[in-house]
């Protein structure tokens, strides 16, 4: 393995793992994000995602891409309901079952979670306060 070693791969940077847990790392990275940025919101590989935990998924991304944040935090910033319509709207336009939104984030749109603005999503979102806490929904 190359435990100890810095690892480069596709923009990230992982150091002290093993090759085998990197490329995991990078595999369910990869599963996250083909899942919410294609938008391929099939109900079971949400749910299953979600059986992760949402601070879990996001780490992936944040660790495991690079990225600033994960998915589901920046879903909460974007504005739940505003990811709802632009799933709506490639739906309606590609008619391609693949852009159905999910029904827990039609569900979360109806309840009013709609993420920072109401103050509460896949986290919950205190004012002034940085600190992220998963919702309760996902404990």
């Amino acid at each position: 393995g190359c435990r100890g070693q810095r690892v480069e791969r596709g923009g990230a940077q992982l150091t002290g793992i093993d090759w085998l847990e990197q490329e995991a790392i990078m595999r369910a990275g990869e599963r996250v994000l083909e899942a919410l940025v294609r938008a391929d919101h099939d109900r079971n590989r949400v749910l299953a995602m979600l059986r992760a935990g949402v601070e879990e998924i996001d780490t992936i991304m944040k660790l495991g891409m690079a990225h600033p944040m994960g998915p589901l935090q920046l879903a909460d910033l974007i504005g739940l309901d505003v990811c709802l319509s632009i799933m709506n709207v490639l739906y309606d336009g590609f008619g391609n079952p693949k852009y159905t939104p999910c029904p827990l984030l039609v569900e979360m749109v109806k309840e009013g979670k709609l993420g920072v603005k109401t103050g509460e999503g896949f986290y919950v979102h205190a004012s002034g306060s940085k600190e992220l806490m998963v919702s309760s929904r996902f404990k």
